[in-house]
């Protein structure tokens, strides 16, 4: 398959869009190890790419300005490291162990099972990245590491067909019930090159991600088009979003015809007041 190219990413977005019904932007990450060349990318309409400028946001926070408000917005590791653990997980900074011990007696019996916790966390190495750009796919100047997908159980459902269409494998589901604003959509499948489904997190859940039963699908760049050739291939074969639950084009048989008919579900003689 060819390589991902910019002027492909408005037509993945719109495919997206056709296919999956999502209520809010699919968004596309880019990270960057100079934060030099990120303030010197250019929006497709040619105005220089906004920073975040005079506060400190977090990794997840970036990522629902993107999803919901439709912004192409940079960060750098003085911008969008508000949460020590989005941004660790980044390799923006290190993280102290009294951060991992401070979760002892609210999510972890002693700092042993803390400290194990962190070390199984999906990340990238302290000074690989200083800068994240997020935009909405078809807005993204530049081609992106990931894509994010936001969506209910039915959505991330059809992702999950359209990744194994040309497969005929299991995809793995890996969380340990954090960061899963950050590592779990970003670290994860691009370093496992495999889509990631995550589940947000507390700090996601407060700060980006109101959703109670909302789910994402992080997809590597390498692997889009293909997760949207699978779309394509399966909506095809009938398997759709929306789901037909309600059977829109099925002409009602047996028993329910016969209530819905006015006929009773049972015969007169038995039938009780």
């Amino acid at each position: 398959m060819s390589e991902l190219t910019v002027s492909r990413l408005e037509y993945l977005a719109g495919r997206f869009d056709r296919l999956l019904r999502p209520t809010s932007f699919p968004v596309a990450v880019k990270l960057y190890k100079d934060p030099e060349e990120l303030k010197r990318v250019k929006e497709k309409d040619g105005r220089t790419v906004r920073m975040v400028e005079g506060k400190n946001l977090t990794v997840c926070q970036l990522i629902g300005q993107a999803r919901y408000l439709g912004r192409v917005l940079g960060g750098t590791k003085e911008t969008a490291s508000m949460c020590m653990y989005g941004s660790w997980v980044l390799g923006f900074e290190e993280l102290p162990v009294e951060y991992m011990h401070g979760y002892v007696r609210s999510y972890f019996i002693n700092e042993e099972v803390a400290e194990r916790n962190f070390a199984t966390t999906p990340r990238f190495e302290v000074g690989n990245y200083s800068g994240i750009l997020v935009a909405p796919l078809e807005k993204m100047p530049v081609v992106p590491d990931v894509i994010i997908i936001f969506g209910n159980t039915a959505q991330i459902y059809r992702l999950i067909h359209a990744y194994n269409y040309n497969k005929g494998v299991r995809l793995e589901f890996s969380s340990n019930g954090e960061a899963g604003g950050c590592a779990d959509l970003i670290p994860l499948p691009v370093m496992s090159q495999k889509p990631s489904i995550a589940l947000p997190c507390n700090g996601a859940r407060m700060l980006s991600w109101p959703s109670d039963d909302g789910l994402a699908f992080a997809i590597p760049a390498a692997c889009v088009e293909d997760i949207v050739a699978g779309l394509e291939f399966t909506h095809a074969g009938m398997i759709r979003y929306p789901l037909t639950w309600v059977h829109l084009d099925w002409e009602v048989q047996g028993r329910i015809k016969d209530v819905i008919r006015g006929k009773g579900f049972y015969p007169k003689e038995k039938r009780s007041v």
